[in-house]
């Protein structure tokens, strides 16, 4: 079995085993060789299955003829969470070409948005990134570097991201 990068995840085939904690979660087609996975993780008494799950950790896992996995449910729950739910959608994460202040003179500047706001947003931002949105870790660097002090334009950057988000909600990665 090959591990994948550094995580607790392994791939044969077309199958894929997660661990996490104390769960295990086993992701393939339904074919010969799963199957019979599945029988050999039956042999032990202490694990139970719960069926296909639709989600892990708040990373939605879609299995259809590829497997893929989006963070859905968490996006609309942050636009939510930040009556977004209804803007404008947006084109790029980040507006082209545009650069935030450095801290050092965003210091310089009045605040526009309490740091706990702006810090629990990038942290959410910080962990779509890094599951399932790639696409999104410019624009989240740069707002990361500033939630000690966030300006009128780091609020903006901020607004932009979930516009885009708004746009891409159900983006996501697929495995072949």
């Amino acid at each position: 079995m090959e591990r994948i990068l550094n995580t607790n995840i392994y791939k044969r085939g077309n199958s894929y085993l997660g661990l996490y904690v104390d769960d295990l979660i086993h992701i393939g087609p339904e074919d010969e060789t799963n199957l019979h996975h599945l029988q050999l993780l039956q042999r032990f008494p202490q694990l139970t299955s719960i069926g296909y799950p639709d989600s892990v950790l708040g990373i939605n896992l879609h299995q259809q003829d590829n497997i893929g996995i989006s963070a859905s449910r968490v996006i609309k729950e942050l636009l939510d969470e930040n009556k977004m739910s209804a803007c404008n959608a947006s084109l790029e994460p980040a507006e082209p070409g545009a650069r935030l202040p450095t801290l050092q003179k965003a210091r310089e500047m009045p605040m526009s948005m309490e740091i706990t706001k702006a810090r629990e947003i990038c942290g959410k931002l910080n962990y779509i990134t890094t599951t399932t949105r790639p696409d999104l870790a410019f624009a989240t660097r740069q707002i990361a570097s500033l939630t000690s002090h966030p300006t009128q334009q780091v609020q903006q950057a901020i607004i932009r991201v979930m516009r885009y988000l708004k746009g891409t909600v159900d983006l996501r990665i697929e495995f072949d």
